[in-house]
């Protein structure tokens, strides 16, 4: 940006160059790969250029300790142990999942903002499901920054789910006629969310809040749409408490298809749960 900047070497090695670079306004860190590195784990690699743990690794830089050869730090450590993880997503798996629960009459699928690249698993969920599940809104969840909710929305999601809330994702949402569903825990945040355009407002976390919280909300408000996710189980039991406390729709996840069923592969089990789930909510509704 038209500003000049020195660089010169602090740590040098086989593996890598480690510089400092100033300027007039700014102090950072670089770190660049030396050609013919020996370093060859691709999960090592990539949690040190995201900069996992990046006082732990300047740390262990300065003290002399060097990047092992073998691309492996000791447990305990200051780059040791689980630091050095990245969470992996499973594309195919993902579009098994969801068309195991579209099958099962699911027709709004939210996808979880978490781990790196999560992105695109998500435009390949998008594509996949605008030939497989035609009928099915896929939409992005865990969005707490304006940023990440446009990057998504540029990758065609149908909603945006928080769990809690921002005006300035409002903003975002409401320029593209996107739906924006905030996290909400107070009376208050629901009706700042109402006054921004939020039509649905997510409870959250609702193992925490319960069914009268629901219920003291909508008397006041009763013009009011909230779904309640976190503590939501696809019994008959907790459906109907939460419907009849005046939800206008629940968030499940990891109950309608644990990780040993998906481990597994058992689609079957995840498509018969959720139809048993929507049954149980349409025999509330009555």
């Amino acid at each position: 940006y038209g500003m000049a900047y020195e660089s010169y070497p602090m740590f040098e090695n086989d593996n890598f160059t480690f510089s400092q670079i100033s300027t007039s306004r700014c102090f950072f860190l670089k770190m660049n790969f030396n050609e013919g590195s020996v370093c060859t784990d691709p999960a090592v690699r990539k949690a040190i250029a995201m900069g996992i743990d990046k006082e732990g690794f300047v740390e262990n830089l300065l003290e002399g300790n060097g990047y092992p050869a073998n691309g492996t730090f000791p447990a305990g450590s200051a780059f040791g142990g689980d630091k050095v993880t990245t969470e992996t997503y499973d594309a195919e798996g993902a579009k098994k999942v969801v068309k195991a629960c579209y099958d099962g009459g699911v027709r709004a699928f939210e996808f979880t903002n978490r781990g790196d690249f999560a992105q695109e698993v998500f435009a390949e969920i998008v594509k996949f499901a605008a030939k497989e599940c035609p009928e099915m809104a896929i939409g992005i969840g865990s969005i707490v920054d304006p940023a990440t909710a446009a990057m998504y929305l540029q990758l065609g999601a149908n909603f945006v789910v928080g769990p809690l809330f921002n005006p300035e994702i409002a903003k975002v949402c409401n320029r593209r006629s996107v739906a924006y569903t905030p996290g909400c825990g107070s009376v208050s945040e629901v009706g700042f969310a109402q006054e921004v355009g939020c039509d649905l407002c997510k409870v959250f976390p609702g193992d925490v809040y319960g069914t009268n919280f629901v219920k003291g909300l909508m008397a006041p408000m009763p013009w009011s749409k909230l779904m309640v996710t976190g503590g939501v189980e696809p019994t008959k039991e907790n459906l109907t408490a939460w419907i009849k406390a005046g939800v206008f729709c629940v968030g499940m996840g990891s109950k309608l298809f644990p990780k040993d069923k998906v481990a597994a592969e058992d689609w079957a089990y995840v498509t018969a749960k959720c139809e048993e789930a929507l049954g149980y909510i349409a025999e509330a509704r009555k």
